[in-house]
């Protein structure tokens, strides 16, 4: 387990939460 992965694996989780974020907002556009 190294220290340089942590940040990778949560930087890449908020981008994940961005993407459905927004996804959700343009769903909500198109209901």
């Amino acid at each position: 387990m190294t220290p340089r992965s942590w940040p990778d694996q949560a930087e890449s989780q908020c981008q994940l939460w961005n993407l459905l974020t927004i996804i959700c907002r343009f769903s909500q556009c198109f209901h």
